[in-house]
């Protein structure tokens, strides 16, 4: 056998997909064929046609790709615009329920600043504009509000502090009940609880009580009979401050110890005593605040240089003494026969002796907040307003 021959190209033909080859070849170049006459064509696909395919594969599958990742951007997009056109939907209605707690707390206020809030039920409860509130408080020296404005699932919760307007001093004010008994008394008489007098006891001034009055003959003034809770004076925060404007202290309990305010500078002179005091005996004016209680007290101070005694306890007084000054506790005072310039602020008090004793009102203490504007009190205020931030 021989060789086949290779073949002459005579003509190339053009074409997008394959390429044409015309060829001459001998009679005999492929045996079994049969002859190859001149001008037959020999079609050759070559590989330039297999990439065009591999290409055209490739360009569909990136056009779905993107076509997913479009489709995937719009989406997300469309859950964005969703996102906050409900999120802005949510603030407006939070900024409602603000409103809705605020009205709440807002008509507490009122009612304290009006003397209405001791005939009330916490909490109370309204509605404004479609949105419910809520507004619930306790009581105290400081009246802490909690007001919780909402619709639907949506609730914005307020708090506040009302310092209520604190009355003028009075000569006698205990936040529980007080007996007048053979109790002669030049000043108001304030009584958290019910006021009797089961003696020969009077009452030159005014009468404040809370519970229940009986043997009020004596009275001169007006007597009224308050609602709500008796407003407490805050010994703590007045105990805060005497402590840091101590110009001497004492970290034990002290019997018989010389209190001379005259070795202290400044004009309101503090001891401060961390301990029980008992047998105290005082020099000058000034005021003592003890972290404990004080027993056994005799007579002290003059009507230019009154002593003002202060403790978180009991304060006993002794028989038949005479004092200028006053007493603040926040426990009970208990008394004997006593003749006394000043005022007694105390939880309760109770008598030793029942021999006739008298009580003219006196000069109010610097750290006492009724003494504020000449001694008519103070003004409600607000203090403290907050709540979670949109």
């Amino acid at each position: 056998m021989r060789p086949l021959a290779s073949p002459r190209l005579t003509a190339p033909v053009s074409s997008t997909a394959s390429r044409a080859l015309k060829v001459e070849c001998h009679p005999t170049d492929i045996p079994g064929e049969g002859p190859l006459r001149a001008g037959d064509i020999l079609l050759e696909r070559f590989p330039m046609g297999r990439r065009f395919r591999r290409n055209r594969g490739t360009a569909i599958v990136l056009a779905i790709v993107l076509s997913v990742v479009i489709t995937g951007l719009v989406s997300a997009l469309a859950w964005v615009a969703g996102q906050q056109a409900q999120s802005a939907g949510s603030l407006s209605k939070l900024d409602q329920a603000f409103f809705a707690a605020e009205a709440g707390a807002q008509r507490v206020a009122w009612y304290c600043k009006n003397g209405g809030l001791g005939v009330l039920s916490s909490p109370l409860t309204g509605t404004i504009n479609g949105y419910n509130y809520s507004t619930s408080w306790t009581w105290g020296s400081v009246i802490t509000v909690t007001s919780v404005g909402s619709t639907g699932n949506v609730a914005y919760t307020l708090t506040m502090r009302v310092n209520p307007a604190m009355p003028p001093a009075s000569a006698m004010a205990t936040a529980g009940d007080f007996d007048g008994k053979n109790m002669k008394i030049t000043g108001n008489v304030v009584a958290g609880g019910d006021f009797t007098d089961s003696g020969s006891g009077s009452v030159t001034g005014n009468l404040n009580y809370y519970g229940a009055a009986s043997g009020t003959g004596a009275v001169s003034g007006t007597i009224t009979q308050s609602t709500g809770a008796f407003l407490t004076v805050n010994m703590d925060a007045i105990g805060t401050t005497l402590i840091a404007a101590a110009g001497l202290t004492y970290n034990s309990p002290q019997n018989g110890t010389v209190f001379d305010f005259t070795m202290l500078p400044g004009t309101n002179k503090v001891i401060y005593v961390n301990g029980n005091v008992t047998n105290p005996i005082f020099i000058g004016t000034g005021t003592l605040y003890v972290n404990g209680t004080v027993g056994n007290v005799n007579s002290f101070g003059t009507l230019i240089a009154p002593v003002n005694v202060v403790a978180t306890d009991v304060i006993t007084i002794n028989n038949n003494t005479t004092f200028f000054g006053s007493f603040y506790t926040k426990k009970d005072w208990v008394c004997g026969k006593f003749d006394l310039t000043g005022l007694v602020y105390a939880e309760g008090t109770s008598r030793s002796n029942s021999g006739m004793s008298s009580l003219v009102m006196g000069t109010v203490p610097f750290f006492d907040p009724r003494g504020a504007n000449g001694g008519n009190g103070t003004s409600m205020s607000i203090a403290g307003v907050a709540g979670p931030q949109p």
